[in-house]
């Protein structure tokens, strides 16, 4: 303002002020009410002389007022100061009118304070020049205010400036009142002209009507999210998520929205919307079935080429909980456990497990499935997959090939109970079975090299003892069963002396072992012999033991002897493969010698079982039809 002198370097010292008190019942002349003013009050004639003060102002010059009336600001204050007010009063009295200063003050306690001088002059009632008089204003606190003012109005502009995001602070039916430094950048506008346009104007035309219907969404619910598309100055669209609020100012409505770039974004969701069209493209098109289930096991997807197999619709099977409606009764058991332990990861990636399904006409079909955890973009597993491949037809031509070559009735998932003295039987049904590629454990009393004459094949053995030692097992029930539970996929397993566990065991402690491997072997399609000597139980315990297990029964039911059968065997297997083998061929597979083949053979032709071919010198023979039947 015109008059309005800063002068930081000049200062006052100014004592603790006390005010005046009046004599009750006295009235209080003006006198006494300038001087009880707590504000440092003087006045000077019209020849710059100090005729009145009050109090503070003694405080502040440290002066009494006997020493302050009668003299110039020179011989008051500090030269400098002194000075500079003579000079103001002077002029202000030769042009008259009012004047206002600031100056630093350093208080008796040793703080500085900015004070404001208010001077004016007066007349008398003629008109003439009376004098000026002075009053000095703290404006310390204002001076603090006003500074903090600024550092938090710089502070904002700071923050505003350097938000990530475009902000604007737009009138609701008017043009932006502010935006940042980003959003001028990305929208390519200076500041000055983004402050003449709107949300609107700035909007890209396919979303201006969705966008009025946000805003006045916007003004119902005080606060929105939703995307939109902007479009710069040079005509660049830029996919945009408006985040958007309603907020108070100067008791009027605004609208701040911040809007955030997601070019990326849409461009990574393109990305996966092709990869999982692309993804589901491929699954729809593979020949092999499709299964996903979800964390919570649910049925997620499945693929044409599994709801063909059996025969369910899509409908009727995604959505689906345990049991899923392609698991036959019969196997829920099974089928759960196996569900579990693929969810639990007990499956290794690219492990095969044999199922058992069925179709939803009620017929049973075989699989084998592939599981595999599916993993989400960080990492985390999101549910599993199975590929499941129809192996019904080979399942089917499998067993039918082993049933013909096996002399034994043996079925996957059971126990069965062979009551020998000595292992021979149960031992050639074990035998069998590796043939036949299953995975073989022994659990025997006996040592390893006894046997190694009697099984062929690759088998793992544990020796039951009670003394510790390599591939040794103690005779502790709990632990055999642990070994049991613990296979997985195609195994034999057989336990040659029973009635060692017994005797260690206790009768109804192994019965009760015997019926837990049992359901072992059900879900998990184990074999397991047990050989037992009958000689060493009562019949009220056998028939104990029959209750919980099956007979080993012979698979051909013919009265031939079994040397003739065994022939009959290996001639039907090569047969099968398209071959005719030779007298020699016979006698090297079954270990016999020529005479005896020549003997045997010669048997089997005459009882119309075999037909013996001559070329050369070689003789070959191939089964006959009534060979052919006991198959």
């Amino acid at each position: 303002m015109d008059g309005h002198d800063l002068n930081a370097g000049s200062t006052l010292h100014l004592h603790e002020h006390n005010c005046p008190t009046l004599e009750e019942g006295a009235a209080p002349p003006i006198e006494a009410i300038i001087d009880a003013l707590p504000v440092p009050i003087y006045y000077k004639d019209a020849d710059g002389i100090c005729q009145c003060c009050n109090r503070a102002f003694e405080e502040l010059v440290r002066e009494p007022k006997g020493e302050i009336l009668g003299r110039s600001t020179c011989g008051i204050a500090p030269r400098e100061v002194a000075y500079k007010h003579d000079n103001i009063d002077s002029e202000l009295l030769a042009n008259q009118g009012m004047h206002v200063s600031e100056s630093s003050v350093i208080y008796p306690d040793g703080t500085t304070h900015d004070m404001v001088f208010h001077k004016a002059t007066f007349t008398m009632e003629d008109g003439t020049l009376a004098g000026l008089v002075c009053f000095i204003l703290d404006i310390t606190e204002v001076k603090k205010t006003e500074v903090a003012l600024k550092e938090l109005q710089r502070q904002y502009k700071c923050l505003f400036d350097n938000v990530a995001d475009p902000i604007y602070l737009q009138k609701v039916n008017g043009c932006f009142l502010d935006v940042n430094t980003l959003a001028c950048s990305r929208m390519d506008y200076t500041r000055k002209e983004l402050l003449k346009k709107d949300l609107q104007t700035i909007t890209s035309p396919e979303h201006e009507g969705a966008l009025a219907e946000k805003i006045e969404k916007l003004k119902l619910e005080g606060s929105l999210l939703f995307e939109t598309e902007h479009i710069t100055k040079d005509g660049v669209h830029i996919p945009t998520e408006l985040s958007a609020r309603m907020v108070v100012h100067n008791h009027k409505p605004l609208i701040l929205a911040i809007a955030r770039d997601i070019t990326d974004r849409k461009r990574t969701q393109e990305a996966l919307a092709a990869q999982k069209e692309f993804s589901s493209a491929l699954l729809d098109s593979m020949h092999e079935g499709i299964i996903m289930v979800d964390k919570s096991k649910r049925l997620a997807y499945v693929n044409p080429a599994f709801y063909s197999i059996t025969g369910f619709t899509y409908a009727e099977l995604v959505g689906t909980e345990p049991p899923f409606p392609f698991w036959a009764e019969d196997d829920i058991s099974r089928n759960m456990m196996i569900l579990e332990e693929m969810c639990s990861g007990g499956h290794k990636p690219g492990e095969e497990i044999e199922v058992s399904y069925q179709r939803k006409d009620g017929e049973p079909f075989y699989g084998v499935i592939t599981p595999t955890p599916v993993k989400t973009p960080d990492g985390m597993t999101g549910g599993w997959m199975a590929v499941v491949r129809d192996i019904t037809e080979q399942k089917k031509a499998e067993e039918d090939v082993r049933r013909r070559l096996m002399k034994f009735r043996i079925e996957e998932g059971n126990v069965y109970l062979v009551k020998e003295c000595t292992p021979i039987k149960s031992l050639e049904a074990f035998n069998e079975m590796l043939s036949a590629g299953y995975n073989g454990l022994l659990v025997t009393r006996n040592a390893n090299s006894n046997l190694s004459k009697e099984v062929s094949g690759e088998f793992d053995t544990l020796w039951l003892s009670e003394k510790k030692g390599e591939n040794t097992i103690s005779p502790n029930l709990k632990r055999l069963e642990g070994v049991i539970d613990g296979l997985s996929g195609k195994w034999a397993v057989l336990i040659d002396r029973m009635d060692y566990l017994i005797f260690k065991n206790e009768t109804k402690n192994t019965i009760s072992f015997v019926q837990r491997i049992r359901d072992t072997a059900y879900l998990k399609r184990l074999t397991v012999l047990l050989c037992l000597d009958p000689s060493t139980l009562s019949e009220r315990d056998i028939r104990l033991f029959e209750k919980e297990t099956l007979e080993l029964e012979p698979m051909l039911g013919s009265d031939l002897p079994e040397p003739l059968l065994g022939i009959i065997r290996y001639v039907y297997k090569q047969n099968a493969l398209g071959t005719k083998p030779t007298y020699s061929d016979i006698s090297m597979a079954l270990n016999i010698s020529k005479p005896t083949v020549r003997k045997r053979v010669q048997s089997l032709v005459s009882s119309n079982y075999l037909k013996r071919l001559v070329e050369g010198r070689c003789k070959f023979v191939e089964l006959t039809e009534k060979a052919r039947v006991l198959f």
